[in-house]
């Protein structure tokens, strides 16, 4: 799904426990899981899972920040478009990954709650997506 895109160390659990913030910086913990991929990744990974109240403006918002970051950092030939298109496919990438750990305990009971708000903030950030539509895209 991704052939096209350019690829960068993942996290693949970038969310709010596992950053903490010395100085103003953010300091990631839990690499257990980190391979390489397509960053759009980390990024669905992240806001299906961190903000509760995030709106589809504030969502593009942050991806066109992102996307100016990236090419401030000298990323070429990525245009916005391949960036929302890796981003969706994140997001559905995060549902697969959230369906096979529902399970999952988290002590103290915390693990179910955490999933349950999970799913419903994916599912926000994935009702407007045509998910055969961009499956169906040509990738590239």
């Amino acid at each position: 799904m991704y052939r096209e895109s350019p690829t960068t160390l993942l996290h693949c659990d970038p969310r709010l426990d596992n950053v903490a913030f010395r100085d103003g910086e953010p300091i990631v913990f839990d690499w257990q899981l980190v391979r390489r991929g397509p960053a759009a990744y980390d990024v669905a990974y992240f806001l299906s899972g961190a903000c509760a109240d995030l709106t589809g403006d504030d969502e593009a918002e942050l991806l066109r920040g992102y996307f100016a970051v990236l090419e401030e950092q000298g990323v070429r030939g990525y245009p916005f478009e391949a960036l929302v298109r890796d981003y969706h496919l994140g997001l559905l990438t995060a549902m697969q990954t959230l369906t096979a750990t529902d399970v999952m305990d988290m002590g103290e009971g915390r693990g179910v709650q955490l999933m349950a708000a999970w799913y419903e903030r994916l599912a926000a950030r994935a009702a407007g997506i045509d998910f055969d539509r961009l499956l169906a895209a040509p990738v590239g």
